[in-house]
């Protein structure tokens, strides 16, 4: 928790985080990772009752998929052989890549366009899917460490996407 709050500090903007304690993972390593496994991992026929790829959140996950990998294509990125490209562990660092990307940005011009792509990476997938997974993992009754997760995670996504959408060094002049 020290570490995000830190993180968290150095942001452009304010995140309020959850209360420290509602990170407190269970003793029970075992519990800890079952509890996983349940919410994200393993299901019936429909798959696990909170899955962490986009496309489960869509009528369409084809065309989620080529979306993205057409995202990714763009900025010359491809995914790991084994990971699927709607998986949040890979969204969320492909944006990585981009701010990354525009801290590296030689010129204005340059850095207005990752800024713009960030924007519509963010607005289009990440922060457009994942109110819907953690509405699902809120009915699951989760330990409270993976309820604070999602909601952090749901805090930074929503101001993350403010602040690109309303920076005024991206302007385009």
């Amino acid at each position: 928790m020290e570490s995000l709050a830190a993180t968290s500090e150095r942001l452009p903007y304010p995140l309020r985080l959850p209360a420290p304690q509602s990170f407190r993972a269970p003793a029970d390593f075992d519990a800890f990772q079952s509890e996983y496994i349940r919410l994200f991992q393993v299901g019936g026929r429909a798959g696990p009752p909170c899955p962490l790829h986009a496309g489960h959140y869509t009528n369409d996950r084809l065309r989620s998929l080529e979306t993205l990998v057409r995202f990714y294509n763009f900025f010359g990125v491809q995914t790991e052989q084994g990971l699927m490209p709607d998986h949040v562990t890979v969204q969320l660092e492909f944006m990585h890549y981009l701010a990354e990307s525009e801290a590296e940005a030689t010129s204005g011009r340059d850095r207005r366009s990752l800024v713009r792509a960030q924007a519509d990476f963010l607005g289009g997938h990440l922060a457009n899917w994942w109110p819907q997974l953690e509405a699902k993992l809120k009915r699951q009754q989760p330990l409270p460490f993976y309820r604070a997760l999602a909601d952090v995670t749901s805090r930074f996504l929503q101001a993350d996407l403010n602040y690109l959408t309303t920076r005024p060094d991206t302007s385009s002049s």
